[in-house]
Parts: C-alpha cells; structure tokens; sequence
C-alpha cells in the first residue's frame, strides 16, 4: 500500500508541458534543477519556465 502512496504523490508533483516549436507534450517534475528541456519529437531545447506559461496559456 505504501507503494501506491508513493506513486501517486510523485505523479502528483508531474507537470505537462508543450513544445514552443512543435506542440508536442512531455510530461516534467519541476523540482528538476534545471530550466531547460528537450522536445521528444523535434529534439530543439525549450525553457521549461516558458513552456509553463505557454502550456496555461493555451488551457485558458
């Protein structure tokens, strides 16, 4: 049972983001130190910050 606790507090924590370039989603833990993330799908780096804006943006 603990095991499940622990699964889904961390999945919790997970954040999705989208690629400024291609749109593509890749789901982040922001407690990862650093900002910068790479696209799965076209390979470009992005900044995570401004993902995160770009991803609440488009929800709106």
């Amino acid at each position: 049972m603990a095991g499940a606790i622990a699964i889904a507090a961390a999945l919790s924590r997970i954040k999705t983001v989208l690629c400024p370039h291609c749109g593509a989603k890749k789901l982040v833990d922001p407690k990862v130190k650093s900002d910068v993330r790479v696209c799965p799908r076209c390979k470009k780096r992005f900044s995570f910050s401004e993902a995160l804006k770009t991803s609440a943006a488009k929800k709106k």
